[in-house]
């Protein structure tokens, strides 16, 4: 389909109409639809409803800085830097352009205030947070728009604008628009994911691999006084149990929907560990027997810095429950989300797996 994108070009504009020039050219040779402040070459408050309109009907935006910071707004920054933050709240896909060199620019193309010359510096190091690219010649500028530009588009389809002739089915073109919005959500969460993630989180262990746990158990006695039956605490031990990284998540996952505090957690990794460790036949004692399984605090801590190193769950602050602090509040992330569905949604009877016996919280 001939589809076009609009582009908004952003800049202060005495000292760079070369510039923008190179800019615009290299944008139609793209076939893309360039627009900005060609429109209101000296920007002002009254205009910036209709720049903002623009701005709105735009694919992609892009900004070129030489030396100025230029004319200020009411807020007190630059119109291009109002622009700029507009286009990014508006989620739109940006690129900086920005001088190599600006103090080998001449005089009259720099801020000539200090204080121009402060808020110059404090907006580059805010777009070079983002997706920039530098420059140094009007001529290397357009080459560097151009293959900037390119990329981009790959990188962030837009809906874009086609011929009125050509339009089709509307359904198909608000269709695409969700599914293009629906990828860039998914592209952000998995940034965010990532970011969330230990930088080695490849390294780390997981899955079906076994970590040895501390834990602490109770020994129960049962006697008879007057024909009734009791049973009391005789003994606390230490043991360890081998216990893999998918049994601990799938036990602490359902608890974490939405979220959880430390005890809930727990309670769910002492029963996974209490069903486990009772299983084999163990002898404690004539009438004795393990009445209560439970995980000792640093192995605890253990699991909880994995799991957020793993970047399936967040740590929150404690709340006040009932009058009462409850703990550090455990999320599941979008990551954590999709795990506990890959591992305990009940799967077609086609591809069925044994399920594991019931879990029961310990007495």
């Amino acid at each position: 389909m001939d589809k076009r994108y609009q582009v908004f070009v952003s800049s202060t504009y005495v000292d760079l109409s070369e510039e923008r020039l190179e800019v615009i050219k290299a944008l139609l040779e793209l076939d893309c639809i360039p627009c900005g402040m060609e429109y209101f070459p000296a920007a002002s408050e009254e205009s910036w409803s209709y720049i903002a309109s623009l701005i709105d009907q735009c694919d992609y935006y892009v900004v070129i800085i030489g030396g100025r910071y230029g004319s200020t707004t009411q807020e007190g920054i630059s119109f291009t830097e109002k622009e700029y933050l507009y286009a990014a709240s508006k989620d739109i896909p940006s690129i900086a352009f920005l001088h190599a060199n600006p103090e080998e620019l001449p005089a009259r193309k720099t801020e000539q205030s200090q204080q121009g010359r402060k808020r110059l510096l404090e907006f580059i190091k805010l777009l070079r947070r983002h997706l920039c690219k530098e420059w140094t010649t009007t001529h290397e500028l357009g080459a560097v728009v151009s293959r900037s530009i390119t990329q981009l588009m790959k990188r962030h389809p837009r809906v874009g604008w086609i011929p009125a002739n050509k339009a089709g089915d509307p359904a198909a073109t608000e269709e695409l628009l969700a599914l293009t919005k629906k990828i860039r959500g998914l592209e952000e969460e998995l940034q965010r994911v990532r970011g969330r993630q230990s930088p080695d989180a490849t390294n780390l262990a997981d899955g079906d691999e076994l970590i040895k746990l501390e834990i602490d158990f109770s020994v129960s006695a049962g006697t008879t006084d007057n024909n009734w039956r009791r049973s009391e605490v005789v003994a606390t031990c230490d043991s360890t149990i081998d216990v893999s990284w998918n049994d601990l998540f799938r036990a602490a996952a359902p608890r974490l929907a939405p979220v959880a505090n430390d005890a809930s957690v727990r309670s769910a990794i002492n029963a996974l560990l209490s069903h486990q460790f009772k299983a084999p036949p163990r002898t404690v004692g004539k009438n004795q027997w393990v009445s209560s399984v439970r995980i000792t605090e640093g192995a605890y801590n253990i699991v909880k810095v994995q799991f957020t190193a793993l970047g399936l769950v967040t740590l929150g602050k404690e709340r006040l429950e009932n009058g009462k602090l409850s703990g550090i509040m455990w999320k599941l992330t979008q990551l954590g989300e999709t795990r506990m569905q890959q591992t305990l949604a009940v799967r077609s009877q086609k591809n069925q797996r044994p399920l594991a016996a019931p879990i029961s919280d310990p007495v």
